[in-house]
């Protein structure tokens, strides 16, 4: 699947390419805000998709869960951060 970023009205930007077990929308998950990108799937996909208020009342429901939840939330975040932390060090250099 491809993630992509509008960066005008009609013009797509490919951002980069989910792989099987990809977490998408996760930044909403923290700050509640709107996604920042789309995405295409090229082929038959399966998609995991909760309401944020079923997602968030289920978190409150499942503190355990929850917290398990928000930790690999948690770790993705940091992942991506590194990456993209890595690939602009290199641009610059």
């Amino acid at each position: 699947m491809k993630i992509f970023s509008y960066a005008q009205p009609g013009e797509m930007e490919k951002i980069t390419t989910l792989k099987d077990n990809d977490v998408y929308g996760e930044f909403s998950i923290i700050d509640g805000s709107p996604r920042s990108a789309s995405i295409v799937a090229e082929e038959n996909s399966d998609f995991i998709f909760s309401e944020k208020q079923d997602f968030q009342r289920f978190l409150e429901d499942h503190e355990h869960i929850g917290f398990i939840i928000m930790r690999n939330v948690a770790k993705i975040l940091t992942s991506k951060l590194r990456r993209m932390n890595f690939e602009i060090r290199n641009a610059i250099l």
